[in-house]
């Protein structure tokens, strides 16, 4: 009879268990990019660029981000996430702080931003951290859809931060 009982609380367990896992799951209904690239940015150990990343949804309904981060970051570390709309069309590759362009302006913080069917820039402030290149594989973005799934999703964009790029 004991041993029933402990085969219960294991089960119960393991299917409880199972049902929180499947609350995040793997998501495609961001456009993170197609294919790998990379983004190389020239910048000085301890200097902090932007990185832009566009960003819209690929279903007719809209997400809210919820975290965004660097996936495998050796020598980089995520400042600060942001996103922005798109200005005359255009968003933004990569920009230093010294010389911000006028989606700048329009930041908000990227926490909270409701990403529907046009572009919006994630922008990631991201910071050289000692003298070897720093680099991060992706940007994972975690981000809740309008039936309430919190699903999460990478870029196909590598961030390289190191002296010179060629």
């Amino acid at each position: 009879m004991r041993r029933l009982s402990r085969a219960c609380v294991v089960a119960i367990a393991v299917f409880a268990l199972s049902g929180c896992a499947a609350m995040t799951g793997q998501g495609d209904s961001l456009n993170l990019g197609q294919g790998r690239s990379e983004l190389c940015m020239p910048v000085s150990a301890g200097e902090s660029m932007i990185a832009g990343q566009p960003t819209r949804t690929r279903t007719d309904s809209p997400v809210t981000v919820r975290a965004v981060e660097l996936v495998d970051a050796k020598g980089i570390e995520l400042v600060a996430a942001f996103s922005a709309p798109f200005v005359d069309g255009v968003g933004i590759g990569s920009m230093r702080l010294s010389d911000p362009g006028p989606a700048w302006a329009l930041r908000q913080p990227a926490r909270g931003t409701t990403v529907k069917d046009e572009y919006v820039n994630l922008l990631l402030e991201v910071r050289r951290v000692g003298n070897a290149t720093g680099s991060a594989k992706s940007v994972q973005v975690t981000y809740e859809t309008g039936d309430g799934k919190t699903l999460v999703q990478r870029s196909t964009t590598e961030i390289v931060l190191k002296d010179a790029c060629h």
